[in-house]
């Protein structure tokens, strides 16, 4: 079938040199783009060795509260609970960029805000082409007669107004 197992053998070889080149890739991707690009380095500390975390030992985490964390939570180094906080502080200088970048964002959107249309104005036009008038005449003639009669309060005084 096959002879001396050298096709086998050439298999496991591409295999093996594929594996390698794509870690290769990886690691140089995580060392050019960084935490900066989205990429998340893979941090073992954060897994939990002893009991699990509840409500408040993460409400204590989040505000920083130390003393509570000094009673409840144990770590096994001075030098762990200074990643821990380091970490954290990351975390929320993270948070405070992206509400930032948010209302930066929200800052530089030009308000889209379409000025307020009177409804009588809206029912007149819809009334004048209702008769027969072509939507741009309608809209000309409604402008020009609130113009000058500013206090006109019904579809059925504009129309007798505009008709006399």
């Amino acid at each position: 079938m096959v002879e001396n197992g050298h096709l086998f053998n050439d298999i496991a070889e591409y295999f093996a040199y594929g594996g390698l080149l794509l870690f290769i890739i990886c690691f140089l991707y995580g060392c050019v783009v960084g935490e900066e690009g989205g990429v998340e380095p893979v941090n073992f500390s954060n897994t939990v060795k002893s009991l699990p975390i509840d409500d408040q030992d993460m409400y204590a985490i989040a505000t920083g509260n130390e003393e509570y964390l000094a009673a409840h939570c144990t770590f096994d180094t001075k030098e762990e609970l200074s990643r821990e906080k380091e970490e954290l502080q990351r975390m929320r200088n993270k948070v405070a960029r992206m509400k930032l970048k948010k209302q930066l964002d929200q800052l530089q959107q030009p308000s889209q805000a379409k000025p307020k249309v009177n409804p009588l104005v809206t029912d007149c036009i819809d009334a004048m082409v209702a008769m027969g008038e072509k939507k741009s005449v309608a809209r000309a003639t409604v402008n020009k007669y609130f113009a000058n009669s500013p206090n006109t309060n019904s579809v059925e005084e504009f129309i007798s107004g505009v008709f006399k």
